[in-house]
């Protein structure tokens, strides 16, 4: 191997440092979003349920995809039988950023007592709308789907109350917004209700075929170093 291709061998090993903006990194490529993920696990910040490399790339393309940076993605990003959710908060926060939410009619508020019938209503609208849209989850509700007694409900109830109307009212207003993601309250306690009834690919599957993608992009890239070389 002559020393100009030693040369191309080890230039081809060095990284281009990844550009900061105003807004923090400014990951434009496969390979960069694969350095950050990988930072985040060294860190240990990672959110449970996104431990791997693979995983946080999968999640900051979920979240670019709704409008969230990549740290947004993973701080709002929660993980149920595999697949990706967002907290109710991140919910409203994105409707709230699409220019088309109605401030003056957006309300939240509980009606009876837990002891009887609390019920949580959310009354949401986008600009131009005749009608404001207003949907509900009870504590009736709640015993039906079987979440009484389970954790976070059991010490929460009046919040999960309020984010399952939330997440209801929001889906049916802004679904061109929400583009069919769910709350991660709507189904926290009945995983395996949701793992039945919705048919989606596992965050799992899809980080894992990341994965493959991911040595294959190296592999290449090792052959193509190689043939210079030579």
């Amino acid at each position: 191997m002559s020393e100009q291709g030693k040369a191309v061998v080890h230039a081809d090993k060095v990284k281009a440092p990844i550009a900061i903006g105003s807004r923090g990194l400014l990951i434009t490529t496969l390979d960069e979003a694969w350095r950050f993920a990988q930072y985040v696990c060294a860190s240990n910040l990672a959110p449970k349920g996104l431990e791997k490399p693979e995983a946080i790339v999968v999640a900051i393309q979920f979240g670019l995809e709704l409008g969230l940076t990549p740290f947004q993605a993973l701080q709002s990003v929660a993980v149920i039988n595999g697949k990706p959710t967002l907290y109710g908060d991140s919910l409203l926060g994105l409707c709230m950023g699409a220019g088309v939410f109605d401030f003056a009619r957006f309300r939240e508020w509980m009606e009876g007592a837990e002891e009887t019938n609390l019920t949580a209503y959310c009354q949401a609208a986008r600009k131009g709308m005749t009608e404001p849209v207003v949907r509900s989850f009870s504590m009736a509700d709640a015993k039906r789907a079987g979440l009484l007694g389970k954790e976070p409900w059991q010490k929460y109830p009046r919040r999960m109350l309020q984010m399952r109307a939330r997440a209801f009212c929001l889906r049916d207003v802004f679904p061109d917004i929400l583009r069919g993601v769910h709350a991660y309250e709507e189904f926290v306690g009945a995983e395996s209700d949701w793992s039945a009834s919705v048919a989606t690919r596992p965050i799992t599957v899809i980080a894992e075929r990341l994965n493959e993608l991911q040595k294959k992009e190296v592999t290449d890239g090792q052959c193509e170093s190689e043939g210079q070389a030579r």
